[in-house]
């Protein structure tokens, strides 16, 4: 059974891997969740265009998330954050045009995909820390009941979502965190290894080595590097800007985009101000209101009237 999970995860990874500047991603139906999100312009750079794809395989133990981008400033590298933390980069070639590739196994070609990216708000930045495009990423496709499960395998424990009462009658220990991304099963292969961790405590966010268990055990997310310290949650200079989401969609439907997943339908709030990251003049020449700097993740805008 574990051999045929792994052979179709392999076949929807494999066709994943041929999206380049495309709009449509054909996965197998067993790899599990499929969502796919418009990224929409900032006001940074108003013709940019991007999208996002998140791939999750049918057990919850393994993901990947593709990051498309159009009509940017060519030849030049943008940073990508993932809830606030800088996960990679994306770079353009002579047309603009660029594509990044993040694994929660990474390979040749992949960064690493250090947290379950459903719920957290992706975003684009130039070289001065501005968001040029951002979204959220839906969480419709999270199983609330289900929590990450450390089932034997092979000499070590292979992570699977299930609910509690399943994990424990397959054998398995029910792991005190809701998502298998990163890995919280101490005899995983890699599990004792020592990477960098974005740990979240009194409101700001810490790099610390660590291992990859002690990460997941934090909720935190699994970077390759604490210098430089990605868990900073904005450049020198830049700022959280609230603006209102031209785009009408609340916190259910992310900020504009077409999303897809395993859950129900979205929902829409009006009045939504959306959060940006952008120097204070950016932000007063975009008519928005200016925070302190931080995470647009979660969003700390308020409603407007």
């Amino acid at each position: 059974m574990q051999q045929r999970r792994r052979a179709k995860w392999g076949q929807a990874m494999a066709t994943a891997g041929l999206i380049a500047g495309v709009s449509v991603l054909a996965i197998d139906a067993d790899a599990g969740v499929r969502i796919k999100r418009a990224l929409h312009a900032t006001g940074v750079d108003a013709d940019a265009q991007g999208e996002a794809v998140v791939v999750i395989n049918g057990n919850g133990g393994r993901g990947k998330l593709v990051v498309l981008g159009r009509k940017l400033k060519p030849r030049s590298r943008f940073g990508v954050r993932l809830g606030g933390v800088r996960i990679g980069t994306l770079s353009t070639n002579a047309r603009g045009k660029g594509r990044a590739l993040f694994s929660s196994r990474p390979g040749p070609g992949e960064q690493t995909l250090g947290t379950d990216p459903r719920g957290k708000h992706l975003e684009i930045a130039d070289d001065q820390g501005e968001d040029v495009l951002d979204d959220d990423i839906p969480d419709d496709s999270v199983q609330p009941d289900e929590k990450a499960c450390c089932l034997p395998d092979d000499g070590g424990e292979e992570c699977e979502d299930r609910t509690a009462d399943d994990c424990q009658a397959e054998g398995g220990k029910v792991a005190d965190v809701s998502s298998c991304m990163p890995n919280p099963c101490a005899t995983a292969p890699g599990g004792d290894e020592e990477v960098g961790c974005c740990i979240v405590r009194n409101d700001e966010v810490e790099c610390e080595q660590t291992t990859i268990g002690e990460c997941a055990a934090e909720s935190g997310t699994k970077v390759d590097s604490c210098n430089p310290n990605p868990c900073a949650p904005s450049s020198p200079g830049v700022v959280r800007c609230c603006l209102p989401d031209a785009s009408g969609g609340g916190s259910g439907s992310g900020r504009g985009g077409s999303g897809s997943g395993s859950g129900s339908g979205e929902t829409e709030t009006e009045n939504e101000m959306e959060c940006e990251q952008l120097t204070a003049d950016h932000c007063m020449a975009l008519h928005g209101t200016s925070m302190d700097a931080g995470s647009c993740d979660p969003n700390p805008c308020p409603a407007s009237p």
